[in-house]
């Protein structure tokens, strides 16, 4: 619901480079080093499925959140959490794939 309202009222933010970066690096960069640190700890099976999904899943609504409570670029951080939703099953499908899921 507060992800609705915030969506409606500001729409997407101005600053779209910079939403760019961080959507690359939330479904992009963050996969790889999810994917770099579960080996380096060693994990495996389940365990090593699930961090690398984590590490890649969308930018949490929670964000939103708390950025409306400190008064923090709300408008961008939801920008942020509607794109890295809506792009996450173009990544994540084929992260679920490679994983053998």
């Amino acid at each position: 619901v507060v992800l609705g309202m915030q969506i409606s009222k500001a729409g997407l933010p101005k600053r779209k480079q910079l939403l760019s970066v961080a959507v690359i690096m939330r479904l992009f960069v963050s996969p790889a080093l999810g994917w770099a640190l579960a080996n380096l700890i060693g994990l495996t099976g389940t365990g090593y499925n699930i961090g690398i999904l984590q590490s890649a899943m969308p930018t949490a609504v929670m964000s939103t959140i708390i950025a409306m409570e400190f008064d923090t670029e709300p408008r961008f951080v939801t920008g942020a959490v509607l794109v890295t939703t809506l792009l996450s099953p173009l990544t994540l499908t084929p992260l679920i794939a490679l994983l053998g899921g």
